[in-house]
């Protein structure tokens, strides 16, 4: 096995580990030095709002709906990237062996959004 072949990939590897390191100790230098000091008022533990009294808390619950919707929206988004890799490819070709693929990859994803179908994921609120 040689390893010439992997030369540009540790090279790369090296290089992207020295400038975390490098960026680290820069922001370790130049960052401000400032001593956190515990008072009692109360705008040191609320986040800010543009110098507005903070209605509510910081953190809220999203509906886990909402990343259910997001999820499918990457799904078929990856599948119109595919999609669009796809066909100057099989427009060329003599077999029809991509457009099984293709068809294959429909199917998958035709089933898993029947699956959430069933499950009533999809159902808005």
């Amino acid at each position: 096995m040689a390893f010439e072949e992997y030369y540009p990939v540790i090279v790369m590897f090296g290089f992207g580990v020295a400038l975390t390191l490098i960026f680290w100790l820069l922001s370790i230098l130049f960052s401000p030095k400032v001593k956190k000091e515990v008072t009692s008022d109360l705008g040191t533990y609320t986040s800010y709002e543009c110098g507005e009294i903070p209605i509510g808390e910081a953190q809220t619950r999203f509906n886990f709906q909402y990343y259910t919707f997001a999820l499918v929206f990457v799904i078929f988004e990856v599948l119109i990237a595919f999609l669009y890799a796809w066909a100057p490819i099989a427009k060329y070709q003599e077999n029809n062996n991509s457009t099984y693929s293709i068809l294959m990859l429909f199917g998958f994803l035709l089933t898993g959004f029947t699956y959430l179908w069933k499950k009533k994921h999809l159902r808005w609120m």
